[in-house]
């Protein structure tokens, strides 16, 4: 079962979620090198279907993701070592209790040094 909200808002919180979900996507955020493809495909959909809305710059994509950055700050630094302790079998309410923290594992930490400098570069933990 998949338990996603459904709301009416800017297809930008898609995206942020999208490069928040995975360490190795979220590094592609670095360059823009996925916002240039998504760009190049919304104004080639946009133009096939007679959109009569103009598609954003990159500039205005890049100004609503960094209003929308909650939503990737959250996937990359919530639910995504939630998914890794997970994967690595760690029950996330009693592993202090074990004397386990899950900070401990090698996959998270990993994770955490690649994905905050990201964020933080592009002014998303401000």
């Amino acid at each position: 079962i998949d338990y996603q909200t459904s709301i009416w808002s800017s297809p930008v919180i898609d995206l942020l979620e999208f490069f928040g979900c995975m360490p190795s996507i979220t590094e592609k955020l670095k360059n823009d090198e996925f916002l240039a493809i998504y760009l190049t495909r919304l104004t080639e959909t946009m133009r096939k279907i007679s959109c009569t809305t103009t598609a954003p710059t990159m500039e205005q994509l890049k100004s609503s993701m960094h209003r929308r950055r909650v939503y990737i700050v959250y996937e990359a630094l919530i639910l995504a070592p939630e998914g890794i302790m997970d994967a690595e079998g760690v029950d996330r309410d009693t592993s202090y209790e074990n004397s386990k923290s899950p900070w401990d594992l090698l996959a998270l930490q990993d994770i955490i040094k690649k994905t905050i400098p990201i964020l933080n570069d592009k002014g998303y933990l401000d």
